[in-house]
């Protein structure tokens, strides 16, 4: 399991995708290929995750959920250096140096009260990444930010309502 540092997502016009790279804190670098079809159900995945996290599910009113939420984004968003160089150390590419294109994802809470994201394709080829609460709100962050490049005039559900269960949540 791959411990991330940095990340960076490249809308490619020409493929109508994005490009998300992830470093990981040994230097080894993954590329993924995201499509719109997978950030549209993908998104409320991680969001819902989010939600689920137990300082939210406590509160009763959805106004107190969405304010711990956005309080909790803004807090991992100081956290991190935007506009610093995504790191070109030499690096090695266990996946290959051609990005994979993903179409399944899941989540799972793990022991360190963190999130173990996996990643792959069709043919099950991907990779688990370790995520505390903070990557995973960057994550959203950034696939938020991008969206407006690509101009899929997407609408994501954001529907904090939806409790999902302490185990496993899985996107196929």
């Amino acid at each position: 399991m791959a411990s991330m540092s940095q990340m960076q997502m490249h809308y490619l016009e020409e493929e109508d995708r994005f490009l998300l790279r992830m470093n990981t804190v040994t230097e080894e670098e993954y590329r993924f290929w995201l499509t719109r079809r997978f950030i549209q159900v993908f998104y409320p995945l991680l969001n819902n995750t989010l939600y689920s996290a137990p300082e939210i599910k406590r509160q009763v009113d959805p106004v107190n959920k969405d304010a711990v939420f956005s309080f909790q984004q803004e807090s991992a968003k100081n956290q991190v250096e935007y506009g610093a160089t995504f790191s070109s150390t030499p690096k090695t590419y266990p996946l290959g140096e051609n990005p994979l294109l993903i179409s399944k994802a899941s989540i799972k809470s793990n022991a360190d009260n963190g999130y173990d994201l996996r990643l792959s394709t069709a043919d099950d080829r991907g990779l688990y990444f370790s995520l505390d609460q903070n990557l995973l709100h960057i994550l959203t962050t950034l696939i938020l930010d991008s969206l407006p490049i690509a101009n899929w005039q997407l609408t994501l559900k954001e529907d904090s309502d939806i409790l999902l269960s302490q185990g496993s949540n899985l996107l196929n």
